[in-house]
């Protein structure tokens, strides 16, 4: 599902126009339950036990997050193709990683390119904690690379540190680096591994530019912890059941405001 560049740069340019920024809401006080759908990420990506997602099951997900109106769905590469067609541009977006398989021969800018020509808008790089370690310059200079190209083509890249095992001067050093390299957003913890806590993602926000976007990979269960992390500077989050929290959520809404605790 190729898009001209055209078509995606005026895409970018209203999505950048609209996009909803915790420190925004927190000014405000509250957030309405449309909003909180705009905050949430759809995962595609995991299936059924230690069965993986299936192409049907993606395209029913995605037309879940498209009658909800959540900001985006996250897919495998291999389901990017299906869940562009599904979506047809109809809010949404399609985040999907790159690198993951480490028998691929293409560098990232031609396996970047080959998925957002698939209709993929957002791509997710990964920096893994041992890369962090041993050779940040390096991880730095490939997600300047990657990001420079695809905002060429009206995509946009977010880069997931792994913070597992990392020292928290480390993993600051490294999120401030990795701010500065045209992502949009800077995720905390891979979904594989070990996530971090309350207390590193807030002290991630403390190093990261207004501008860049903070997301906690931790799946909200809850509308009261999503309250709570926006208040303290998380941007996006992960959902797994959107009928269920949104159930809960609106049903919270009907007995008052969906306001911020003070940020702690």
């Amino acid at each position: 599902m190729a898009q001209t560049p055209g078509r995606r740069a005026a895409v970018a340019e209203g999505a950048a126009r609209h996009v909803l920024r915790s420190a925004d809401l927190v000014e405000r006080g509250c957030v309405t339950p449309d909003e909180v759908l705009a905050l949430l990420e759809l995962r595609l990506y995991g299936g059924h036990g230690e069965r993986p997602p299936t192409t049907s099951s993606v395209e029913l997900g995605c037309a879940v997050a498209v009658e909800w109106g959540v900001g985006a769905v996250i897919t495998r590469p291999e389901h990017a193709r299906a869940a562009a067609a599904t979506l047809a541009h109809r809010g949404p977006a399609v985040v999907t990683a790159i690198g993951l398989d480490e028998a691929d021969p293409r560098p990232l800018q031609v396996e970047a390119r080959d998925l957002i020509r698939e209709g993929a808008d957002d791509l997710a790089v990964m920096a893994l904690a041992d890369r962090i370690e041993a050779d940040l310059a390096g991880l730095v200079e490939q997600v300047e690379d990657v990001a420079r190209f695809a905002s060429g083509v009206g995509a946009r890249v977010r880069v997931v540190v792994d913070t597992h095992g990392l020292a928290r001067c480390v993993l600051l050093d490294a999120c401030e680096k990795l701010a500065h390299t045209g992502v949009w957003l800077v995720q905390g913890g891979l979904w594989r591994s070990t996530l971090p806590s309350f207390s590193e993602v807030k002290a991630m926000r403390q190093v990261l530019p207004r501008d860049v976007l903070l997301k906690w990979t931790a799946p909200m269960m809850r509308v009261d912890t999503l309250l709570s992390c926006v208040a303290a500077g998380v941007d996006r989050f992960s959902i797994d059941d959107v009928p269920g929290f949104m159930a809960h959520t609106i049903a919270r809404a009907e007995l008052g405001a969906l306001s911020f605790p003070d940020a702690v």
